[in-house]
Formats: C-alpha cells, structure tokens, sequence
C-alpha cells in the first residue's frame, strides 16, 4: 500500500494498550484555555520552524513557528506569519535585519528556497507579545 507503512511483526502485550483503569482526573481548577495569556512584553526566542504557503487571499507568504528559550514560559510556541506583499515587505524587512542579516546581505530573498532548506530554523530572536481578541476570546499575538 502506498504511503502506508505495514510491521510484520509486533511484539505488544494486551496490558500495554489498555489505559490504567484506575486512573482518577480532578478536574476542578484545570483551566478552559489550554494556552493562558502570556502578559504582554519582549521574550527570548529562536525560530522552530518555517513554512512558505499561500495565504487565505492568496499571497506568498512565511507561517512560521517561534518558540520561548527561556523562563517560566519557556517552550511556549506561537504563530508568526510573515506575508510577502508592498505593505508586508518592511516587516519582512525588519525580522531579516534582527534575525538573519546574513541572508539579507547576500543579495535578493528566496523565500521558498530558505523555507524548505531551513535557512532561519534555530535562529535567534525576540519574540514580542501582546494580547489580541480573536472569536470573542484574548489570545497571545506575535506583535513582530
């Protein structure tokens, strides 16, 4: 079958696909939100990952993953998009200057290319919150 990947043999006792059946969860005062606010301000971070998409309207762009290095909210991942428009490219601008002046020095972008060869990937940055309404609830949002 394609794209599918069959084991000839599996060595699994019945005990191990089984929950602990006696498992207990309080469920009193776990949060609704599985992602609380971070409160607004600048955080250490790197790049976790970066992808070069279409967005909904259509435009090239970057949606990338950035990652909290350190402090109590270290590991925390958020959501940056980066899009590749007249009104975008100052921004774009911006995180190659602070992120990789390397890239920008070495002549026109490719955006494609250092997305797929993961060119930004483990780089540092500062990762800058602040809060935003998104469906009627706040969230985190990468303010750049």
């Amino acid at each position: 079958m394609k794209g599918i990947m069959v084991q000839d043999s599996f060595d699994m006792e019945e005990e191990d696909v089984v929950g602990d059946a006696d498992l207990e969860l309080d469920m009193e005062g776990i949060s609704d939100d599985p992602y609380p606010l971070i409160g607004r301000g600048k955080y250490p971070g790197e790049v976790a990952d970066v992808e070069y998409k279409k967005s909904k309207s259509g435009n090239n762009m970057w949606a990338m993953k950035v990652r909290i290095t350190a402090g109590e909210n270290q590991g925390r991942t958020f959501f940056n998009y980066l899009v590749f428009t007249d009104q975008g490219l100052p921004r774009v601008k911006q995180f190659m200057q602070a992120v990789a002046p390397d890239l920008l020095a070495a002549g026109p972008l490719k955006p494609g290319v250092i997305a797929e060869e993961g060119q930004l990937e483990g780089r540092a940055c500062t990762i800058r919150l602040g809060p935003e309404r998104y469906e009627g609830k706040k969230r985190n949002s990468v303010k750049e």
